[in-house]
């Protein structure tokens, strides 16, 4: 059975699909160009944050322990679950969509765009309808082939078609067809996963396995967090503010702190006042004087006066230590 009805994941159980991919799985795959020559191994893939549903927009391949390359999905013939098939016999030189990207330096990525293994798989997220912090084991991907075309109306008394050719035994039944696409629909939280990944995979079978669906959620690591920000359309703005205020106390203070700056002044205000008095304050004070000011300048008088004179507090005294017998002296 296929992912693509998503209410299947609104039990949280990952079900057993042949079109199911792990980027566990993925990554440390190897890159052949067309003529069998060994590019690199895989080492993450690409996705926009932001979007409804996130297929895999570019492949970053490790050459050399020194360098690597960001490769457009447009450019693999072949995904199967041992290697991975390129159209192209050389590295394009010119080519603008084949990025370098050497190793120690950033990637050159796009505003809304994240990589699967680096901020997503072992970061937090929010699960924004049920406001849990949880840890992603995997990143699970399913397999979408080109449909085919509609088939036209059946002529009356067709020839009878000729017999189709038997089936390539030699065909892989986990390879991708070629400008297939690999869309994100989920993370699983469940400690199967872990255990899976360790190599355990029969004592992975005991552990219940757990999916967020992609659309629920929100991430938190520091990549992650900022491009589902730079998108529009991504959950975080169309939330309403008690969500956004369960959603900002689960974030640690830098991203809560880049969720209120990001925001319009309006929904910061809505989520402060949704908001427990204690936990508005903590969060007034991970943006600027300036912002925090226009957010509570935003709030029905009754509540902006508490946040006003938290606002302008007198800063607590410097702690005092004093020396014990423990201590060096110099």
């Amino acid at each position: 059975m296929g992912l693509g009805r998503r209410d299947a994941w609104q039990t949280l159980a990952v079900p057993t699909s042949d079109h199911l991919v792990r980027v566990s799985t993925l990554t440390g795959q190897s890159v052949h160009l067309a003529d069998g020559r060994r590019l690199g191994t895989i080492e993450d893939l690409t996705i926009q944050a932001g979007d409804a549903d996130p297929a895999v927009e570019r492949v970053l391949v490790r050459l050399d322990r020194s360098s690597r390359v960001l490769i457009p999905w447009t450019a693999i013939h072949r995904f199967a679950a041992d290697a991975v098939d390129l159209h192209v016999t050389t590295t394009p030189v010119d080519d603008p969509t084949w990025l370098r990207a050497p190793v120690g330096e950033p990637l050159p990525l796009s505003e809304g765009e994240v990589c699967l293994r680096r901020d997503v798989l072992d970061t937090q997220i929010v699960n924004v309808n049920g406001h849990h912090l949880v840890r992603v084991a995997d990143v699970l991907l399913e397999r979408l082939d080109q449909p085919a075309p509609p088939a036209p109306p059946s002529p009356p008394a067709p020839p009878a078609p000729p017999a189709p050719p038997a089936p390539d035994e030699s065909q892989d039944p986990d390879e991708l067809a070629p400008a297939a696409r690999l869309e994100v629909v989920a993370v699983d939280v469940g400690f199967g996963s872990v255990v899976r990944r360790l190599g355990l995979g029969r004592l992975a079978e005991r552990f219940a396995e757990e999916a967020v669906p992609w659309e629920e959620l929100h991430l938190v690591s520091t990549r992650g967090n900022r491009a589902q920000l730079a998108t529009t359309d991504a959950l975080i703005h169309r939330i309403d503010a008690a969500s956004l205020a369960a959603l900002l106390q689960k974030l640690p203070p830098p991203a809560a702190g880049d969720v209120l700056r990001r925001v319009p002044i309006e929904r910061a205000s809505a989520a402060l006042a949704a908001a427990p008095e204690e936990l508005g304050g903590r969060l007034l004070t991970t943006v600027s004087e300036e912002r925090a000011t226009a957010i509570v300048d935003a709030l029905p008088e009754k509540r902006a006066r508490g946040y006003r004179r938290l606002l302008h507090r007198t800063p607590l005294p410097r702690r005092r230590f004093h020396r014990t017998r423990s201590w060096r002296r110099r």
